[in-house]
């Protein structure tokens, strides 16, 4: 089909949009300029993270906690009303927790029903 995509390369800060159709963008000029300055980018962004990632004195690697958002206790487990309003991703709800309509756990909150 000739339906317009969208292609968005780049890599490390630099970005390049083009819009054109799929039988135009492998054999097009602007086509070819697209890919070749997304792969370009792309390798300089990878150079670059390299050398930033040489250059580190302390090197650190974050770890991260796994999601413990809704944890049963017992055999029991929480029970979200579909129509809760939210429950953020840093939030815990443990055990034997009801959670009714247009109801919310905010950031770092934790709700416990195993107590």
């Amino acid at each position: 089909t000739n339906a317009p995509i969208l292609h968005v390369g780049g890599y490390g800060g630099i970005v390049i949009i083009a819009r054109t159709t799929s039988s135009t963008m492998a054999t097009s000029v602007g086509g070819r300029v697209v890919l070749a300055l997304s792969s370009a980018a792309r390798k300089i962004g990878k150079s670059l993270d390299s050398m930033g990632a040489s250059m580190e004195v302390a090197k650190y690697t974050e770890k991260l906690v796994p999601s413990t958002r809704f944890v049963a206790v017992d055999g029991v487990a929480p029970f979200i009303s579909e129509t809760a309003a939210f429950v953020a991703p840093s939030a815990n709800v443990i055990g034997n927790v009801s959670m009714g309509p247009n109801s919310s756990v905010w950031y770092g909150a934790t709700v416990r029903g195993d107590v």
